[in-house]
């Protein structure tokens, strides 16, 4: 970008952040106004969160468009999802994002934007100097373990599963499986490697019956013909011996509970992958009683040789079920810890970069300033939260 603009060049740029308040966030706006201090014609006339989502980034960007649309020359978000959800709205107001609006994004992923850009002018500018996920992470799961990935938005955990599950290639590094190098180019590759991905919005037909979800596109023939009676046996016997539930396979997914529809959906990638199973905030949407028994699910797996990897927002969660943490921040991996040595504080002070005293010094502070503010409210509310729960 300043290559393109150069010292005498002028361009206003909007910038979409991440979630306010995250040492990514805090980084990203810091670093990208670092690097266009010496660029006097560069300038930011907007900036708003998006808070590190694709929907967000769109949202955000549409209403740039809608008061300043003629006069945007350049986005920056401070990641590539915001920044394809923002290209998303470039186009549907009529201009090539590109061309008409350059688009800087800090993550670098390879190849990110390519679908709605179209392989136009499309930069990525990386702040070398703050290690931005290019490759620089390592990570290390055991075979029968429950390894929890730890980070604020933005850190790089969506990117590092994306990278095991084959929905980005690696640039750089190696993926090494039961001590053997292996390429994986796609989901289908990770897949016949062994590794699947259960989401947290439940990627299944409701339409269907619970055996057909879990046969889709695998169903075994009989003479030409799909054998119906033999999907169900298996699909019973697949959820009872793995995963200790016994419910009716022939009636719809829509008739059970989100957590029963998220342990079809393990079901049917323990069938496909046996090696490696990645629950990305599949317990967002559950109960307390729902995660007990997805937990109890993880157990039984874990005892049968799987390894999973666990990624999730509440810190209650990763102490019951982790025996191990790997910590992410800005892209940078931090390091892998024992669960049973590592205290809630210092998991805190590593994912945000902060010693805990300095937390509580901003917090202080913050306090003070809001005690101020308050002075004949109508209302109050002091020091709300939730206990162990990281929000």
């Amino acid at each position: 970008m300043t290559d393109k603009y150069g010292k005498d060049g002028k361009a206003n740029i909007v910038e979409i952040q991440g979630t306010v308040g995250s040492s990514a966030q805090v980084d990203r706006m810091a670093g990208f106004k670092e690097g266009i201090k010496d660029f006097p014609g560069l300038k930011i006339i907007k900036s708003q969160t998006g808070d590190f989502t694709r929907a967000k980034g769109k949202e955000v960007m549409e209403a740039f468009l809608k008061s300043d649309g003629k006069n945007i020359q350049v986005l920056y978000a401070h990641n590539d999802d915001m920044a394809m959800g923002a290209i998303q709205a470039i186009e549907e107001y009529g201009l090539k994002p590109g061309i008409d609006i350059t688009i800087v994004s800090i993550d670098g992923i390879k190849d990110a934007f390519t679908a709605m850009s179209q392989g136009k002018t499309v930069e990525k500018w990386i702040k070398s100097t703050e290690g931005v996920f290019t490759g620089a992470v390592d990570f290390q799961l055991r075979k029968g373990e429950i390894h929890t990935l730890m980070g604020e938005n933005g850190a790089g955990k969506s990117t590092l599963i994306k990278v095991l599950t084959g929905v980005h290639e690696v640039d750089e590094g190696k993926i090494i499986l039961e001590g053997k190098e292996i390429r994986i180019t796609s989901t289908q590759d990770a897949q016949k490697h062994g590794i699947s991905t259960v989401y947290q919005e439940v990627n299944l037909c409701s339409n269907l019956s619970v055996a057909e979800n879990i046969y889709i596109g695998r169903e075994p023939m009989k003479r030409g013909s799909i054998d119906w009676d033999r999907i169900n046996k298996n699909a019973e016997k697949l959820l009872e011996d793995r995963l200790n539930l016994k419910i009716d396979v022939k009636k719809l997914l829509s008739y059970y509970s989100v957590a029963i529809q998220q342990l079809v959906a393990i079901a049917r990638a323990v069938d496909i992958s046996r090696v490696i199973l990645i629950l990305d905030e599949s317990t967002s949407s559950l109960d307390s009683n729902e995660v007990k028994e997805l937990f109890k699910a993880m157990r039984k797996l874990k005892a049968e040789g799987m390894s999973i990897v666990f990624v999730t927002h509440f810190l209650d969660q990763v102490y019951q079920i982790s025996d191990r943490i790997t910590v992410l921040r800005n892209g940078k991996f931090i390091g892998t810890y024992e669960a049973e040595k590592l205290s809630r504080i210092d998991l805190i002070s590593k994912m945000v970069g902060k010693e805990f005293n300095d937390i509580e010094n901003n917090n202080k502070k913050s306090r003070e300033s809001s005690a101020k503010s308050m002075e004949g409210s109508f209302v109050e509310a002091r020091q709300f939260g939730k206990r162990d729960t990281l929000l």
